[in-house]
């Protein structure tokens, strides 16, 4: 039994690995969902299993792709997942309701592209350092943003009801019948 749920915990980072691998509109990936439904429990394998999914989805498409799996810019999106991971973690207590979920959805996602973007700017070299071209990296990304919030609105919304319907199985399952009551 405690097999099955070390398994259950690495369910996220087997999702994320097959959401970035497969065919996919860019930027809608389950990421910011997965992090933000994070359970308060196991979090350490949980998070490790999504950071597992992550690397190695990375390396699969670098193969695949024939680019390399680390670079400088992989400092941004590493430094940004994890800055994602953490908090998520200083918001423990946030109220498990859709509205302030989705909002935590909006205000990761914009902080990660901000950054990601930032780190294109700087590390790419298809720009060159001026402020000029910070804001023309930014307004050709804006598609981008607006992809990443459509799918993680999505994911976090069918993840919130999926994990409400599983909650309250769960709850179903575990109270006393009524038929059988004294």
């Amino acid at each position: 039994m405690h097999n099955i749920k070390r398994f259950l915990y690495t369910i996220p980072g087997l999702t994320l690995f097959i959401a970035r691998v497969l065919p996919h509109p860019a930027n809608m990936t389950p990421l910011t969902a997965l992090i933000l439904l994070r359970p308060n429990q196991k979090q350490k394998t949980y998070t490790a299993s999504l950071i597992v999914g992550f690397v190695a989805a990375d390396g699969l498409l670098a193969t695949l792709y024939g680019f390399s799996t680390f670079g400088v810019w992989t400092i941004f999106t590493y430094s940004g997942l994890i800055v994602m991971i953490l908090a998520r973690e200083a918001l423990k207590r946030m109220p498990y309701r859709l509205l302030p979920l989705w909002r935590s959805t909006l205000v990761f996602s914009l902080g990660y592209w901000l950054w990601t973007n930032f780190g294109v700017w700087l590390t790419s070299g298809m720009y060159s350092y001026h402020l000029r071209d910070l804001v023309h990296c930014y307004t050709l990304a804006l598609p981008f943003l607006g992809l990443q919030w459509i799918g993680d609105s999505l994911c976090v919304c069918i993840g919130f009801w999926c994990k409400k319907i599983a909650v309250n199985r769960k709850e179903s399952y575990y109270e006393p019948s009524r038929n059988n009551a004294a």
